[in-house]
């Protein structure tokens, strides 16, 4: 190597040297300025004044100064997605939707007997009592069902005993007045009807307590016809507190009687008297 290279590293070697022994004294100028080294330019020792300006004789060297900012390197790839944040607050509640379509009609035949619904013998009817005829309509009785009342129906424990009219006439006819025969009947579906020829010719007994029932919020509520009562003693099985005794119908046999039947045997008496009391059971006919 020529010896003017040599002399120049020789420099620089010396010049670090001196900078590391000068920065462990704590001779420095500024970190950002850089550090300034004096040269003497005959001896060439390397001096290190801590001043901004090195002395006569020597030549000065800035090392260590802060360069230019380099340019900005590369973007780096895109990081992998972070974890979901918490669910936010809940919003506040819509407004009401519209109301929705009409469904259709149910069907008659998930309503119970006492609802309207279909019935069949001793099932619970609208009056609160028990449905012991189950009809084919007619011209005469066009409805489905006859139930009896309970057996409280008048207040007490078991049906009353009662006359069957205080009047030993025959019971007006509904249309003329007029009492010269026998104006009630005795097939299904005659038993309201009489009923309401006894109320215009009795001021007192069965006609009045049977027609001043109202179970169930109804008022239909009648003394039963021959027919009738002799379905409701067939019935007696399904029919709470029928007692075996004599129950009146409100079908008349003359003008002094009228046809009464004994629920231990479903036979009729012969001829009863209308101020004879035997017992009443309310019977009313729906569907």
């Amino acid at each position: 190597m020529p010896k003017r290279g040599l002399l120049i590293g020789a420099l620089a070697v010396s010049a670090l040297l001196v900078v590391v022994a000068a920065n462990g004294a704590g001779i420095i100028n500024n970190p950002t300025a850089g550090y300034l080294l004096c040269i003497d330019t005959k001896t060439k020792v390397v001096t290190h004044p801590g001043t901004a300006t090195c002395p006569k004789g020597t030549k000065g060297l800035v090392v260590g100064s802060k360069g230019q900012d380099g340019a900005a390197g590369l973007t780096g790839a895109t990081g992998p997605q972070g974890p979901s944040g918490g669910s936010g607050p809940a919003g506040p509640a819509g407004a009401t939707g519209p109301a929705g379509a009409t469904g259709a009609p149910g069907s008659a035949a998930t309503l119970s007997c006492a609802q309207g619904g279909t019935c069949v013998a001793g099932d619970t009817g609208p009056g609160g009592g028990t449905v012991f005829l189950v009809n084919n309509p007619t011209s005469s009785a066009p409805w489905r069902y006859l139930e009896a009342a309970p057996n409280t129906w008048s207040g007490g424990s078991a049906d009353p005993t009662i006359i069957w009219c205080n009047s030993e006439l025959n019971v007006p006819n509904l249309l003329t007045g007029g009492r010269t025969s026998v104006s009630t009947a005795q097939n299904i579906g005659a038993g309201f009807a009489n009923t309401q020829r006894m109320l215009r010719g009795c001021s007192n007994g069965a006609a009045n307590a049977a027609a001043s029932y109202n179970g169930g919020g109804k008022s239909d509520w009648h003394v039963p016809s021959r027919i009738e009562i002799l379905y409701l003693c067939y019935a007696q099985e399904i029919v709470p507190g029928l007692a075996r005794d004599v129950y009146w119908s409100s079908t008349e046999t003359d003008s002094n009687g009228a046809w009464a039947i004994g629920i231990s045997n479903c036979e009729f008496l012969g001829n009863p008297g209308k101020t004879n009391t035997f017992r009443v059971r309310p019977v009313r006919a729906f569907g």
